[in-house]
């Protein structure tokens, strides 16, 4: 089964990519690896999540704006790639979570990327993937997480 086919078994689409909001582009390659800009959680360029995570939005509100912010992410990709399936793995995850004081679940609020990317992936095609989850602390209390992917595809 192909990598979007899975995607719409378990009930995922892959949205239009958003436009870039400043003076970047929504993904770049060198070689086989791709690099997507950091996608936040936003359904057709309206913020689903607000606030920091924490005080405005619980851990398991945090943990579905991850989700949403990685099919953010795969549809940067899709733009840049034609397809879905030209990915091969997902190699690293990088996730931003905007934290209020005292909070210091980032790598739960996270596990909502890597979970959504286990039920995507077949089970010979999930491979372990580095990941980092950082607190940032911001004043804008609109944006929860920022997630950049970087993925291994076929040229």
């Amino acid at each position: 089964m192909s990598y979007e086919e899975r995607a719409k078994s378990i009930g995922i689409t892959t949205p239009q990519a958003a436009a870039p909001l400043g003076a970047y582009v929504l993904a770049v390659k060198d070689g086989t690896l791709l690099f997507t800009a950091g996608q936040g959680s936003v359904n057709d360029g309206i913020p689903v999540f607000k606030g920091k995570v924490g005080r405005d939005l619980t851990l398991e509100q945090g943990y579905e704006a991850a989700k949403l912010s990685t099919v953010n992410c795969l549809a940067a990709a899709k733009s840049f790639l034609g397809s879905l399936n030209r990915i091969e793995r997902v190699v690293k995850v990088n996730g931003y979570v905007n934290s209020a004081p005292g909070f210091t679940d980032q790598a739960k609020v996270i596990n909502g990327a890597s979970d959504l990317r286990r039920k995507r992936a077949s089970r010979q095609n999930f491979r372990g993937r580095e990941r980092a989850s950082v607190e940032y602390c911001s004043r804008s209390r609109t944006r929860p997480l920022l997630q950049a992917l970087t993925l291994g595809s076929r040229i």
